[in-house]
C-alpha cells in the first residue's frame, strides 16, 4: 500500500480557478478537509480533462448503477481559492476512481515541489456531488479563457470573425 504524503479521507471543499488575464491564467486546484489545506498549480489541460473523466466515470456510475444516478443538490455556492496563494506542489499527473464500498471518488495525484527532490502523493475522497460541482465549475473556469479559432480550435488573442489573424491554417 502507498504512503500517502497528505491524505483527505473526506473532503470538506475541493476546487479550482485561475489567476491573470486569459492567455497569462495560472490554474490551481485546491482542497480543504478541516483545517488542513493544500493549493496545487495545474495545467489548463489536467484541469479540463480531470473534469471531463469526473463526468464519464459519473455517467457510467449511473448507467451500472440507476440507484447512484440521483445526484444530491450539487450547488457548492464559493467555488473561489482562498487566500493566501502558496503553491505546495505542481501537478505531475492526476488519476481518478470510484470506491464503492464508502461511495467516494478518489483522486490520487502525484505533486512535484520546485524543488526537484520534494514530491508528494495526495489522495482526495470526495462525494459524487462534491465531484460534479467540481466538474462543472472546472468546465466553466476552462471555458472562459482565450477564445478558439474555428479552423484550428486552438486559443487564440488576435481573431477577426472568429478566425485567428495569425492563424497557421491560413498563413
Amino acid at each position: 500500500m502507498t504512503d500517502f504524503t497528505h491524505n483527505f479521507d473526506a473532503v470538506d471543499r475541493i476546487t479550482t480557478d485561475t489567476i491573470g488575464p486569459p492567455g497569462q491564467r495560472v490554474f490551481y486546484f485546491q482542497v480543504w478537509q478541516e483545517t488542513n489545506r493544500l493549493l496545487l498549480r495545474a495545467e489548463k489541460e489536467q484541469i479540463k480533462s480531470l473534469a471531463a473523466s469526473i463526468e464519464q466515470m459519473l455517467n457510467e456510475l449511473g448507467e451500472e448503477n440507476p440507484q447512484l444516478a440521483t445526484s444530491e443538490d450539487m450547488l457548492i455556492a464559493d467555488m473561489r481559492l482562498d487566500e493566501p496563494i502558496e503553491v505546495d506542489f505542481r501537478i505531475a499527473q492526476i488519476g481518478l476512481g470510484y470506491d464503492s464500498e464508502i461511495d467516494m471518488m478518489i483522486l490520487i495525484i502525484q505533486g512535484q515541489a520546485s524543488d526537484i527532490d520534494q514530491s508528494a502523493v495526495i489522495r482526495i475522497a470526495a462525494t459524487r456531488s462534491q465531484m460534479r460541482a467540481f466538474s462543472v465549475h472546472a468546465t466553466r473556469v476552462v471555458s472562459s479563457g482565450r477564445p478558439n479559432c474555428v479552423q484550428t480550435l486552438a486559443p487564440c488573442n488576435y481573431q477577426r470573425d472568429g478566425v485567428c489573424v495569425f492563424c497557421p491554417a491560413r498563413n
